[in-house]
């Protein structure tokens, strides 16, 4: 006889799983640890401090987030990649990170002095690490093939495949000009709960240095290197033709191919009629809103942090995907690059020399150029031409530096720190597939 409450597994294995076991108790705070689970509220949490389900249970808020807090630097120090490490590694590494960024810099809550110094600590050591590890290896990501994103002009092909798989199905990419992995698990934890039945995909894709919007959103779009698109390479116009362009090369008619940017704010009145077209598959939006809020930034990481989570408690976001899953789209969520809290070391008085002025880089066309400004700044790291056009010359501000007056305190992007590089890659669904 089937009981009426009886279900079936959809994976395979025992029904009655040991959850107070060592092993098992050990596995499970790892998870909220690392943010993978999140802890709940309980009605009676004294009478449940001897339970293996403590780990769950939401007890006392802030010792809990500093204990938890405390737990993962201590993880995160044991486990830098080392300088032969494949970016597998790195890109897990920067998850762990980026919750403890998200931890650290909540406006609704000062850290112990302990975990500050730790992680302001880890951070100069991530910082060395990672820029070495970029120098030897980061030159061999672009053209990495496989379905699985490496870098953000990769993230076309799974879109790709996914409508070839599924020949009835749309799929939406939106990216989020200047999120960093970070604001994401801040953005997550308040769309989630909002958003019931929605299944989400999260991991992290490299990408383009220099980390500015010209290069490495318009990579997104055109699926392709920034030596392919040299003519745009000092600005986004081109974007919506570079998107059709990849999609009608693959056999898609260009009505079915939407692009829309200057997202964020206000109705979806028409992001909606532009999605109810009933030949539309593929749809390419650009949220700016977070890039808008870091060039405005005064208050620092924090400041960040309070910002986006406000706009979030807007709806928006949550409304957009709302939209997209109604209408039948798979959503693939991503970042053109990060940003991060830099201190000026002074402007560069190159004259008309550079063609980009960024806070976090300078572009030259000339490498004789780079190199009269980087006698300046020494400190600078002259990038090498990884990807890029021929004429394209990169000096970026090394570790939390900026191109800006000497001790002044900014948000920005442009170089070559993991919160830059290193983005979210979300996949959303209603999990019905």
């Amino acid at each position: 006889m089937r009981l009426p409450w009886a279900y079936g597994l959809r994976i395979s294995g025992p029904g009655l799983l040991p959850f107070d076991h060592p092993d098992i108790v050990g596995h499970i705070q790892q998870l909220f640890v690392a943010g993978e689970l999140r802890p709940v509220r309980h009605n009676a949490p004294a009478q449940m401090l001897q339970s293996w389900a403590r780990v769950g249970l939401l007890v006392d808020p802030q010792q809990d987030r500093s204990k938890r807090l405390r737990t993962l630097v201590q993880q995160l120090v044991a486990t830098i990649p080392p300088p032969d490490a494949m970016h597998q590694a790195w890109t897990a590494f920067a998850r762990g990170y980026a919750e403890l960024k998200a931890g650290v810099c909540q406006p609704d809550w000062i850290p112990p002095k302990d975990i500050k110094i730790a992680a302001t600590s880890l951070e100069m050591e991530v910082d060395a690490h990672f820029t070495e590890w970029l120098t030897t290896r980061y030159s061999g990501l672009w053209n990495l093939p496989g379905k699985t994103p490496v870098m953000v002009h990769h993230i076309v092909k799974p879109i790709h495949y996914y409508l070839e798989k599924n020949t009835a199905h749309k799929a939406a990419l939106l990216v989020i000009d200047g999120l960093a992995l970070d604001q994401w698990c801040t953005i997550r934890d308040v769309l989630l709960p909002r958003m019931e039945g929605i299944r989400c995909s999260e991991s992290g894709v490299f990408a383009w240095i220099p980390t500015i919007t010209s290069v490495s959103r318009q990579a997104i779009f055109a699926g392709k290197a920034p030596n392919y698109f040299p003519e745009s390479i000092q600005r986004t116009d081109k974007e919506p033709s570079l998107w059709l362009q990849f999609w009608t090369e693959r056999g898609h008619l260009p009505n079915s191919v939407v692009y829309q940017k200057g997202l964020g704010d206000g109705d979806l009145q028409e992001v909606e009629i532009a999605l109810s077209h009933p030949k539309v598959r593929i749809a390419g939006l650009v949220i700016d809103k977070v890039d808008k809020i870091m060039h405005g930034m005064e208050l620092g990481g924090a400041g960040m942090h309070g910002q986006v989570l406000q706009w979030m408690q807007g709806g928006y976001l949550g409304s957009l995907l709302a939209l997209l899953c109604s209408k039948g789209f798979r959503v693939f969520l991503t970042s053109d690059h990060g940003n991060v809290e830099a201190v000026g070391v002074g402007k560069p008085l190159e004259g008309a020399a550079a063609k980009s002025r960024g806070e976090r880089v300078r572009v030259f066309e000339k490498e004789v150029l780079r190199e009269g400004v980087h006698c300046y700044f020494p400190q600078a790291i002259p990038w090498p031409v990884v990807g890029l056009p021929p004429d394209y010359f990169p000096l970026l501000a090394a570790a939390r530096e900026a191109f800006v007056g000497k001790g002044e305190r900014i948000v920005s992007h442009g170089g070559l720190a993991i919160e830059e590089v290193i983005v979210p890659y979300i996949e959303i669904d209603r999990g019905m597939e």
